[in-house]
This record gives structure tokens, C-alpha cells and sequence, in this order.
């Protein structure tokens, strides 16, 4: 009887063991499944479905060493190709990994101190991104000539960031560059350009209350410097009416009419030019007859 028992408790033993070693082989699959998925993923760019699939496999075998040294690999890879985005100005990219690390970050904690880097380095690397990458386009659109979009690019990211200083002065600096270019503008006698951004900062002036008194112009300013060009362009385009130059003086009068479209004077010049020249036109034609 004795025997049967050491018998019995042996095949149980040995079923034990085999059972263990056959559990430990398939979790030992599934771990080497994981990082292989997980770095295929990486290496694809889609870099949620390899923190997914990080996250599962360590949820699964938290204590696994494996497992926490291919998650924390992971996230590393990840941060580090955002900041390579960064450094190649790819603003845009940089945010989109950034935002994703800050997205995953609470589960991160039971390891947080293995990582090389802290919550608050994304979110200060993200938020550099969005300036950056701001201030790369408000620049574009100035070259482009788009003053408007320039300034609606700075004024949203600024609602963005009220008390940010950074971002403060550089759209006090978008805004004060925008002012000098007329002011150049105007300098060059290229006046329908400069009303016409006079214009554009006038109209947003009434928004600017919270930059308080840090700009150099205001909305007094800019309205003097709107109706000198006025004066001065109705000046030349009298002077072309008087010549004889109709065609020329509708045009300078109907640049007046970009920036400062409602003045009944300039309406009044334009249209009187216009009928002038008609009937100029109507004349030669009779002649001809």
C-alpha cells in the first residue's frame, strides 16, 4: 500500500512538472510573440499599436523582466524619434509623439523611475513644438503676403497659452514686424499696401486689450497712418484725373477702396471717372462715323 502511494505521488509529481514546463513554454511564446509584434509595429511607425501591445503584454506578466525591458525600450524609441522629428523641424510630428507619450503616460507609473525622462519634459517639448511650428507658419504666410492668416495663427495660439511670456512677446513680435513692413511700405510710396495692413491691425487691435500697453502703435495711430494714405493717394489720383489720365486715376482711387472701402469721396471720384471716361469712349466712336 505504501508503495502504491510513493507510486501514485511520483506520476503526480512528474505530471506537475511537465504541466509547469509546458505553461512556462507557452508563456515563454506569447512574451517572445509580444516583442516581436511590438517591434514590427515600431519599425511600421504606428507607435499607439506598439504601446498597446507593450501595455497587454505587460499587463499580462507584470513581473515578466522581459516584458518591462521591451515596454520601457519601447516608450524610449518612441520619445527619442520625437525628438529626432524636433531637431529635423518637423514641428508637426514631434507633437503628434509627444502627445501620444502624454496620452499613455499614467501607465507608466509603476516604472516611471526607469524612464529617462519625466511628464513634464513632454509636455515642454510639446509645447515648444506647437510655438515653433506657429511661428514657421505665421513666417510663411508673411512671405506670402497673408498678414491676415499670420496674425489669426499667433492670436490662436496665444488663446491657447494666455499666460505663456514666450508666446506672448512672439506674437507681440509678429504683430510690431507686421507694423514696420507698412511703415516701409509706406516709405516706398507703396501706399495701398500699407493701408491695407494698416487695416488688418486695426481691425484686430480691439483684441490685443490683454498684450496691454506693450505694443508701440494702437488703434489712434494706425487710423492717422490709414488716412494719410488715403490723402495722398486721392492727391496723385486727382493729379492723373486733371492730366487727363482717367484710366489711371480709377485705379489709384479703387486701391483707396481696399482698405478703406466705404469712404463715399473716393466712391463718389471713381464712379464720376468712369461715367467721364464712357462718354469719352462714346465720343471717339461718333467721330469715327
Amino acid at each position: 500500500m505504501a508503495r502504491l502511494h510513493r507510486e501514485v505521488l511520483i506520476s503526480l509529481s512528474v505530471v506537475l512538472l511537465l504541466s509547469l514546463s509546458s505553461c512556462g513554454g507557452a508563456k515563454r511564446i506569447q512574451v517572445k510573440s509580444a516583442m516581436k509584434a511590438t517591434h514590427q509595429e515600431m519599425m511600421s511607425g504606428n507607435f499607439q499599436k506598439a504601446l498597446d501591445t507593450s501595455h497587454s503584454a505587460y499587463q499580462k506578466y507584470p513581473k515578466d523582466p522581459e516584458i518591462l525591458k521591451n515596454y520601457i525600450n519601447t516608450i524610449k524609441h518612441i520619445k527619442a524619434r520625437g525628438d529626432e522629428a524636433f531637431d529635423r523641424e518637423n514641428f508637426v510630428q514631434a507633437q503628434i509623439t509627444y502627445d501620444l507619450l502624454l496620452e499613455h503616460f499614467p501607465r507608466f507609473i509603476p516604472f516611471i523611475n526607469q524612464l529617462s525622462f519625466e511628464r513634464n519634459d513632454l509636455i515642454t517639448r510639446h509645447k515648444m513644438s506647437q510655438i515653433l511650428e506657429a511661428e514657421k507658419q505665421a513666417r510663411s504666410s508673411l512671405k506670402k503676403g497673408d498678414i491676415q492668416k499670420a496674425i489669426d495663427i499667433y492670436k490662436d495660439l496665444y488663446r491657447q497659452h494666455p499666460r505663456d511670456i514666450m508666446v506672448r512677446d512672439r506674437y507681440i513680435r509678429c504683430l510690431e514686424s507686421i507694423k514696420g513692413q507698412a511703415d516701409l511700405d509706406f516709405k516706398r510710396k507703396d501706399l495701398a499696401l500699407a493701408g491695407r495692413t494698416y487695416k488688418i491691425l486695426v481691425k484686430h487691435d480691439s483684441s490685443l486689450n490683454h498684450l496691454g500697453r506693450s505694443l508701440s502703435y494702437n488703434s489712434g495711430l494706425l487710423n492717422i497712418k490709414i488716412e494719410n494714405c488715403r490723402k495722398i493717394l486721392f492727391e496723385n489720383g486727382l493729379e492723373k484725373y486733371r492730366s487727363g489720365d482717367l484710366g489711371q486715376a480709377i485705379s489709384i482711387w479703387r486701391s483707396i477702396l481696399t482698405f478703406n472701402p466705404e469712404n463715399p469721396e473716393v466712391k463718389k471720384a471713381v464712379d464720376r471717372a468712369i461715367l467721364q471716361s464712357k462718354n469719352l469712349e462714346r465720343n471717339k466712336l461718333d467721330d469715327t462715323k
